[in-house]
């Protein structure tokens, strides 16, 4: 499969997919698993065009401010139109990011499906998507691989290094996408690894600690939500491991903490309320 890593389950459902595309998937799965990949290795040859969330000014963005516009949608429709003889596959990555009036527009589409025409859609968080779209399409729920893999994994990247390696296990174990940037990229490694230690300062730190975090992230909405997305990563690792009443709630208030902030809610006040 290439660039692809997966996990065993998955391999045989992407096989079969590869064989027989459905007229629209939606693939979910965790931050970092590699959903685009898996979507460009379905769309094979076939790919006719990619539509990614924009930023204010309509360029491409991994902002989690980014918005599919109901335009970008318009030209999807455009192209579905388009009578040729060849397939064609569209993908809408981050398709949680389509707004209402995009999410309406594209449903349309579901509902008259082109018969030369594929849709993949992506979403880490597909409880955004309107019941309806959901309702339409075939869902993959792509799982994170065993730790024995993204040790193999890393070892082919060339790591060698044991100190090395325990990080990028602890940072992203399970996430093949994930691993292949930490590794790619020195300056985004540094950036999570900072991350993830103050996260863990902010879940069980001293309160002199978490009041240190606060001064030092409450001005950037940005780096507030890569804080607070690497502590929702760390307290999910813990439940996995063993649920108990506590961290669920903590889990709750993180969830509840990184949406205010998204949507442009008081950075100080929600890590105030965090920690108390």
């Amino acid at each position: 499969m290439n660039d692809l890593i997966l996990n065993d389950k998955d391999i045989e459902i992407v096989d079969s997919l590869v064989d027989s595309l459905p007229n629209a998937i939606l693939l979910t799965g965790p931050v970092g698993i590699g959903l685009l990949t898996l979507a460009k290795h379905l769309a094979g040859s076939r790919l006719e065009a990619i539509i990614h969330p924009t930023d204010s000014d309509e360029m491409p963005t991994l902002s989690d401010n980014g918005v599919i516009r109901v335009n970008q949608i318009r030209h999807l429709v455009a192209i579905t139109t388009t009578k040729t003889s060849h397939r064609k596959v569209i993908i809408i990555d981050d398709s949680d990011k389509m707004n209402h009036a995009s999410q309406n527009a594209f449903l349309k589409s579901l509902e008259e499906p082109p018969g030369n025409t594929h849709f993949i859609l992506t979403s880490h968080k597909p409880s955004k998507l309107l019941p309806t779209i959901v309702s339409r399409v075939q869902t993959v729920a792509v799982e994170s691989v065993p730790e024995s893999t993204t040790l193999i994994q890393i070892k082919n990247l060339g790591i060698t290094d044991e100190t090395k390696t325990r990080q990028l296990v602890f940072l992203a174990s399970g996430l093949p996408a994930e691993i292949s940037r930490l590794v790619s990229d020195d300056q985004y490694f540094e950036h999570q690894s900072e991350l993830a230690k103050d996260a863990r300062r902010l879940l069980g730190g001293t309160h002199v600690d978490k009041i240190a975090l606060i001064e030092k992230y409450y001005s950037s909405r940005p780096d507030t939500l890569d804080l607070l997305l690497s502590a929702k990563l760390q307290i999910s690792k813990s439940i996995h491991a063993q649920a108990d009443k506590r961290l669920i709630e903590l889990a709750e208030r993180l969830e509840y903490a990184f949406g205010a902030v998204l949507a442009n809610g008081n950075i100080r006040l929600q890590l105030t309320n965090l920690i108390i």
